[in-house]
């Protein structure tokens, strides 16, 4: 079984990643010099884990919205891609979750009663949503975006604004919206983005979590980076680990390596009061990865979970 580091140790790497950031080669020096580890640690476990943003959307529902079901409210006209956009945004009124379309049927209507419909992007942004049709949670809501061209031959000389959105839940629940901005002078409407925005989840004992990463040694590219992260408890009774959290672990910046696990919670079974218990990670290392010193992430995938940060060497 792996373990954890000394706290002379932490104290010795803490140096040793101050020295690297100043340009001195010194870091494999140091992490030869630490001090063997003494406290015992979980060991790492490879068992996939599900990030918070799905258990979010993951909402169990058994009927359709219907028109009672949901309150559109007009949100701001703006700019997005080339596109003048209108943003609406759909709310949830009712006492539990149900199914809508991403997107349902939309069209636009004008003052002279005519109407035009108002088709998918190729390239429309879709969260939360499961093929197509997802959960709608009680006080969750949905941002659409209805974008149109931004430019065109002659653009602002002739407006040509709908003011009307129609939503058609079913062939039989239609929601009208009144207020909106949509003017298709250069080209028909798009929706641009439909995304699911539900209702925050409630905390859970391991809200209360702290966490504390520790790197003892460097990496290199198409390797194995080995760290632990210390799991503190401040409350006054133990933290379950059921259900058995999700972590999210990151390298690098702009577009990181990430990767969501399970904790080994049946290795660890609880946390006390007052104490902590330190996790073995282990995060493989793209052999193209960047070398020198970048950032390592750390995220418990409960609501409002703990995470932490530091700077590690790769080469």
């Amino acid at each position: 079984m792996r373990v954890g580091p000394s706290f002379q140790q932490v104290r010795r790497s803490t140096v040793c990643w101050a020295t690297a950031w100043l340009g001195l080669i010194l870091v494999s020096a140091c992490a030869s010099e630490a001090p063997p580890l003494t406290q015992a640690a979980v060991p790492w476990i490879d068992r996939p884990g599900v990030p918070l943003t799905q258990l979010a959307s993951s909402v169990v529902a058994n009927r359709p919205c219907m028109a009672r079901d949901i309150h559109v409210d007009v949100g701001p006209v703006g700019a997005y891609q080339g596109h003048q956009t209108q943003e609406l945004r759909i709310r949830s009124v009712a006492p539990d979750a149900c199914l809508i379309a991403a997107p349902p049927a939309i069209a636009v209507g004008f003052a002279s009663g005519r109407q035009l419909a108002v088709t998918r992007d190729a390239s429309m942004s879709v969260l939360g949503a499961s093929n197509g049709i997802d959960g709608l949670a009680a006080g969750g809501s949905i941002r659409v975006l209805i974008g149109t061209p931004g430019a065109c031959a002659g653009a602002g000389s002739s407006p040509n604004v709908a003011n009307i959105v129609k939503l058609d839940l079913s062939a039989t629940e239609v929601v009208t919206v009144s207020g909106t901005w949509i003017n298709v002078e250069c080209g028909s409407p798009v929706v641009l983005a439909f995304n699911l925005e539900q209702a925050a989840m409630p905390t859970v004992p391991a809200s209360s979590l702290h966490a504390k990463l520790t790197v003892p040694a460097p990496t290199s590219p198409d390797g194995i980076l080995t760290y632990f992260v210390t799991l503190s408890n401040p409350l006054g009774q133990a933290v379950m680990l059921v259900p058995c959290p999700s972590y999210t672990q990151s390298l690098g910046v702009g577009v990181p390596v990430r990767q969501t696990l399970a904790l080994n919670c049946a290795a660890a079974g609880s946390i006390p009061a007052g104490n902590s218990v330190m996790f073995e990670m282990q995060l493989a290392v793209p052999a193209n990865f960047p070398q020198g010193m970048t950032k390592l992430g750390w995220q418990l995938e409960v609501p409002g979970g703990a995470s932490a940060g530091t700077t590690v060497a790769v080469g």
